[in-house]
């Protein structure tokens, strides 16, 4: 028997979710920041950040499920587009990390834990480091309306980086394209996502760790 799969997250809001009419910044040093709520494992630290404190959704063991969920910036009003930039540690357990994190943007979000496949039908950005049955890839995966819209192929050694740091930039223009960067690299660039009209939602964190074998 091999040993479990494992993965720790850490994530670091560390500039901005910009939005129309509000905007939210958190270095996570004065513990849970106020409108923000923590789900299954997820905790935040006093230490193992940046520049101190730090989101850490879960820790290398298995049967883990993490949530982090942000109160709507702008109540009721529909988000045209936005700008989220974090730093994020991914890795930190066995060779093969499982499952990944998602980031999460719309308005049937939980107040629960999140999958790294994301909740809700709205937008999703999957940071897989796990194939599954096919055609699930390691890589960035965009899922909008519910389905997978756009993959990029990447290999484990690109995603993961614990104890290291990597800036994450997430952006959603008011024409309804998507750009994502991963540490320094574009991923997508201007990603048409079809049907897009503003939208009332918040934002939310998911990731999850599971036992040998198992598959969704």
């Amino acid at each position: 028997m091999t040993n479990p799969l494992r993965y720790c997250l850490l994530i670091t809001l560390t500039s901005v979710l910009s939005l129309q009419a509000g905007t939210f910044t958190n270095s996570f040093n004065s513990g849970l920041p106020a409108g923000t709520a923590v789900y299954g494992n997820a905790v935040v630290l006093s230490t193992g950040g940046v520049d101190g404190g730090c989101l850490q959704l879960t820790t290398n063991a298995t049967s883990q499920t993490a949530g982090y969920l942000i109160s709507d910036l702008d109540p009721g009003g529909k988000i045209g587009s936005f700008t989220a930039d974090f730093q994020v540690a991914l890795g930190g357990g066995t060779n093969t990390p499982a499952d990944g994190f998602s980031f999460n943007f719309g308005s049937d979000l939980p107040s629960a834990a999140i999958t790294e496949e994301g909740s809700g039908t709205n937008l999703t950005v999957s940071f897989d480091t796990r194939a599954n049955t096919a055609p699930d890839a390691i890589g960035i995966d965009v899922r909008w309306k519910g389905s997978t819209f756009a993959t990029y192929p990447m290999t484990i050694s690109q995603l993961t980086n614990y104890p290291t740091y990597v800036p994450v930039s997430i952006q959603l223009k008011t024409d309804g394209t998507l750009s994502v960067t991963f540490n320094g690299s574009p991923i997508y660039t201007d990603l048409a996502l079809t049907n897009f009209e503003p939208m009332a939602g918040r934002f939310g964190q998911g990731q999850r760790v599971r036992s040998p074998y198992s598959e969704c």
